[in-house]
């Protein structure tokens, strides 16, 4: 029983002096710099106006404020208020950038971005039906291509993978997308 207690004793010394023996870490011993002086010649940039609060709006830009304005939809055509070299960079970029549609190519010299439309159509019915059946997903190929109109306007074409032009759900998520992210 005394050599238990001798032995916990020793242990709980041991390790209660592990940092008695003064080792410092690197911050503990980091001494504070003096400031930076900038020179009389410098001067620093003025910051007056730096944390104020905009009005509601005020950096708001508006469709005939940005350059192409908002798209229109004339039947199954989207009509940009670009030259068509210019609408076919926006139009690329913005299904580029648009997530749900993936761009698997496009021309410069004919003005084309070829895109695939993934879409999940879920199983119809009770509930029976809705737990053992598998979602279908369709992948539909489309192609736009971006004409001139003139007047600085472009007309962007869209044509489903036979040629025709597109119509249907697939279609129309191609328009809204293009509408939203263009204007």
């Amino acid at each position: 029983m005394i050599l238990r207690s001798i032995a916990t004793l020793a242990l709980a010394l041991l390790l209660a002096g592990c940092g008695m023996f003064g080792t410092r870490t690197e911050y503990q011993r980091a001494q504070q710099v003096r400031p930076l002086e900038v020179p009389p010649e410098l001067h620093a940039p003025s910051t007056q106006g730096t944390m104020l609060v905009p009005e509601v709006g005020a950096g708001r830009t508006t469709a005939s404020s940005v350059p192409g304005g908002r798209p229109a939809l004339a039947g199954d055509v989207l009509i940009i208020a670009d030259e068509p070299t210019n609408a076919w960079r926006r139009v690329s970029l913005a299904l580029d950038r648009a997530g749900e549609i993936t761009v698997i190519g496009s021309d410069e010299t004919n003005r084309t971005v070829e895109v695939e439309v993934v879409s999940v159509i879920e199983p119809q019915g009770g509930w029976f039906t809705r737990t053992f059946r598998r979602s279908r997903v369709d992948r539909d190929v489309f192609t736009l291509q971006i004409l001139g109109d003139g007047n600085e306007r472009s007309r962007v074409q869209i044509t489903d993978s036979a040629g025709r032009p597109a119509s249907g759900e697939a279609a129309r998520r191609i328009s809204s997308v293009l509408r939203q992210r263009l204007g």
